[in-house]
């Protein structure tokens, strides 16, 4: 199929169409810029787009003075970008070698930038660039450009130096090209590939067979390439838009249809180049033709790898078709409009008829509807409805009615006097004498709660009747149309409400407690009279209306108010401490439980607060805290009394007793030496028991009061107290002391050495541990001391609930400490051993 020409810009070449593909083989740098200078030239003249691929002989500075020499707006080119100049060592060897595909992409890339920048096309010339052992790629390469060059709006020029390549090389790149350029004394030749002219001429022959057959079709045929140009039309599109099919090659279709047409089948055109073959009829307004109405086929064409390169168009003109189909049915619709006409008067008989037919059923239907749907309200509602015809005594009742009374409808018999049978007895007269009275005194309206006994379960229910009264032309009342609704859980919610009112209310008025009940504002609403009592005033008028937190202590009222905020976050009773103001300006000690009082959609309405004067519990906590003080004033005081006494026994026992033993055995030991031998015995014997007392009266003195602590110190008398329970006990005791300074007073040294005594002692009995181990260390102005064993511990939670730190001394220790000022802690727990933390002030100089 022929194609619009473009200008080469080299005579030899002259015009040739878009997909050429040109090998140029050159000797020298002249060679080149003699062929490329001035096809580069016409391309930039025919607003194409231009990239020159440069590598040596030349270099891009060359390249760009000789293009400026021969091109008298080429920097207004190179501004715009419609040239590149590239090297082509960057361009070939990227990937440092030569790598056909990546140059391909590349190329496809300015392709997509021709596009975008409205550019006609492009043209392209390059010095192809490899390697020794590269030739095959650039072999694989030029036959993929030649298949990119033949499906887009692109030529190019590849060149190669002719020194460089033989007769296999030559040969090679021949069968790739369209043309070959290269220079035979002095002159240069054009010569055409031999196999692709044969391709070209067989194709020629099989494109004129097409010809031939697709101008004698009476179908406009085209073929459009993925860019929406024209790449072949048959007879008919020249006939249909009076042009040359070669003016309408490498149009794009908007051109050839016009805007307006264009709007019209652009979808369609999207879809097949999506790879989708399209069918469809529609009016389309072309640029010439007019406004015709079409049926199109649009076939997609793929490549060898899948993707769209275009699309087959097959078009007939069906105008006149639609023409002759119209006037059909306006023919058609004529004929009907005959037959209709004469047929009008049965037709809308029966359409009367039928519509008569069809609007008393659906009037039928909708009664059924409408009391299936009655019934059904009824029967949720515990509502039923009933008709007294007061001429004829009948009555009538809805189902709901039936189920209220607890009768089957056999069972009813349907008068007045029948309805008065399943009154409660002791409401029926009231019932009869309320309805019966409406009657008579000429009321619109009838209206009484009673109760009914239900036959089938002789359930006694509550009822509502109400009624209207319908009258006659002269005013009589003639029937009467009410209602029954069952008012029985309603009537027991009622009575549980009023129930559990008169409750709270009997509770809030005759509790000793003061109560209050408070807006979620902490508006006070109203108090009961022992909290009127309480606050000073007489009655409930005085209080109601002000804010809670004006009777609470100015100090204490942010404290009160996050209380409230807290109990209407979490909802749960908070009681809390606070100093009230009474009216006279006292502040008394007060204990506040609030709880919220909530809706039946539970939430928060209001809170009920309860006030207890704690003024007297306040008083009695600080006599026991002042008790508490002489408490261990006095404990302390005997302690030291106690230690007093036990060092004067001490010192008696090694002061006198213990004098007088040791004189007895020196005077036992003289006797010894000077009389018999059947003595001697004896005496050695009363020597022995001398010593043992003796012994005793040693260890029994320090078990008192061990001297070391009045002579050394506390430290000292610890350390003496850890040997003496390893040598005693067999337990590894282990000691440490940070040797810094801690002066004690008497009663602390006493106090402290009792304490590590204790302590090690409840090891022995109760801890069942391998090792201890006695930590002295100074702390600030505090003497820190610690207890730690391996031994089996003991929960501390369960200790203290059953006494348990009583039974083992702690308790005494720990208020002892407390007294001055210091403090026992103990952490322990079930096979983790224990650990006793005792802390003391230590006694401070003074100035």
């Amino acid at each position: 199929m022929k194609e619009a020409l473009r200008k080469t810009g080299v005579d030899i070449i002259g015009e040739v169409p878009w997909g050429t593909h040109f090998c140029l083989f050159y000797e020298t740098k002249s060679d080149l810029l003699e062929i490329l200078v001035p096809y580069f030239k016409a391309g930039l003249e025919n607003n194409e787009f231009c990239i020159w691929v440069v590598s040596e002989p030349l270099n891009e500075g060359e390249v760009i003075e000789a293009m400026r020499r021969a091109i008298p707006k080429f920097n207004q080119y190179l501004e715009k970008g419609q040239i590149e100049v590239l090297s082509g060592a960057e361009w070939y060897l990227k990937e440092g070698e030569f790598n056909g595909q990546v140059v391909l992409n590349g190329l496809v890339a300015r392709l997509d930038l021709t596009s975008a920048k409205g550019y006609e096309g492009l043209r392209g010339a390059g010095c192809v660039f490899w390697g020794k052992e590269d030739w095959k790629k650039v072999v694989d390469y030029e036959e993929e450009l030649k298949e990119v060059i033949g499906r887009n709006p692109m030529m190019t020029i590849c060149a190669y130096p002719i020194d460089k390549c033989g007769v296999s090389k030559v040969i090679d790149l021949a069968v790739n090209h369209r043309f070959i350029l290269l220079k035979k004394d002095a002159k240069w030749e054009l010569v055409e590939s031999i196999r692709l002219k044969r391709i070209e001429e067989a194709l020629q022959g099989s494109e004129d067979q097409l010809r031939l057959i697709t101008d004698s079709l009476p179908v406009l045929i085209s073929y459009v390439d993925s860019e929406q140009y024209y790449r072949f039309v048959n007879k008919a599109y020249e006939n249909w838009y009076g042009l040359l099919r070669e003016k309408i090659y490498g149009q794009h279709i908007k051109e050839v249809l016009g805007e307006s047409g264009y709007q019209v089948v652009q979808g369609y055109v999207e879809g097949v180049l999506s790879g989708k073959q399209i069918t469809y009829e529609t009016l389309v307004p072309y640029k010439s033709g007019g406004i015709r109405y079409i049926s199109a086929i649009y076939v997609p064409d793929f490549d060898e790898r899948g993707k769209v390169k275009g699309f087959f168009s097959l078009v007939t003109d069906i105008t006149e078709k639609k023409r002759a189909e119209e006037q059909l049915i306006k023919y058609r619709e004529h004929l009907e409009e005959l037959v209709e006409e004469r047929t009008a008067k049965l037709k809308k008989a029966n359409e009367r008829l039928q519509q008569e037919i069809i609007e008393r059923r659906r009037v039928e239907e909708a009664l059924r509807e409408n009391e299936r749907r009655l019934n059904r309200s009824q029967e949720i509602a515990h509502l039923g409805s009933w008709e007294l015809d007061l001429v004829n005594n009948r009555l009538t009742w809805s189902d709901e009615v039936f189920h209220i009374f607890g009768l089957q409808p056999q069972e009813f018999g349907g008068t007045y006097e029948a309805f008065l049978e399943v009154v409660h007895p002791d409401d029926r007269a009231a019932v009869d004498a309320a309805y019966s009275g409406s009657v008579r005194e000429g009321r619109d309206t009838y209206e009484i709660e009673h109760r009914v006994v239900r036959k089938s379960t002789r359930e006694i229910r509550i009822v509502l009747e109400r009624c209207e009264h319908i009258r006659d032309a002269s005013g009589r009342i003639i029937r009467s149309i009410g209602m029954v609704h069952d008012i029985t859980e309603r009537k027991r919610t009622e009575e549980a409400l009023l129930e559990s009112e008169e409750r709270y209310r009997t509770l809030f008025e005759t509790s000793p407690d003061a109560i209050a009940l408070v807006d979620l504002n902490l508006n006070i609403i109203t108090a009961n009279q022992p909290a009127l009592v309480l606050f000073g005033f007489e009655s409930p008028e005085e209080v109601t209306g002000k804010n809670a937190l004006e009777f609470i202590a100015i100090n204490d009222r942010s404290r009160a108010a996050g209380d409230a905020s807290e109990l209407l976050k979490t909802g749960r009773a908070k009681t809390s401490e606070h100093s009230i103001q009474i009216k006279n300006g006292t502040l008394v000690p007060a204990e506040l439980t609030a709880s919220l009082i909530r809706d039946t959609e539970r939430k928060a309405k209001s809170f009920i607060v309860v006030i207890r004067d704690i003024s007297e519990r306040k008083a009695s906590e600080e006599k026991i805290r002042v008790y508490e003080g002489q408490l261990r004033s006095l404990a302390s005081e005997l302690t030291l009394l106690e230690e007093r006494e036990r060092r004067r026994i001490a010192s008696d026992l090694h002061d006198h007793i213990g004098q007088n033993l040791a004189l007895s055995k020196i005077k036992l030991g003289e006797l010894r030496s000077s009389v018999s031998s059947p003595l001697v015995r004896p005496l050695d014997e009363i020597h022995g028991l001398i010593e043992q007392t003796i012994q005793y009266t040693r260890s029994l003195t320090f078990e008192l009061s061990p001297p070391i602590l009045y002579e050394l110190g506390f430290e000292a008398a610890a350390e003496w107290l850890a040997e003496q329970i390893q040598e005693k006990h067999g337990i590894s005791v282990d000691f440490e002391d940070d040797f810094e300074p801690k002066p004690l007073g008497k009663q602390m040294h006493i106090l402290l050495f009792k304490a590590v005594s204790e302590l090690l002692m409840n090891v022995i009995k109760h801890a069942q541990a391998h090792k201890v181990k006695v930590a002295i260390q100074r702390e600030g102005s505090n003497i820190r001391i610690t207890v730690e064993d391996d031994g089996v511990g003991f929960d501390i939670l369960e200790a203290n609930q059953l006494g348990g730190l009583k039974g083992f001394g702690l308790f005494s220790i720990r208020e002892r400490l407390r007294h001055f000022g210091g403090s026992l802690q103990i952490r322990s727990g079930p096979r983790r051993g224990t650990l006793v933390t005792l802390l003391a002030p230590i006694e401070q100089k003074r100035n």
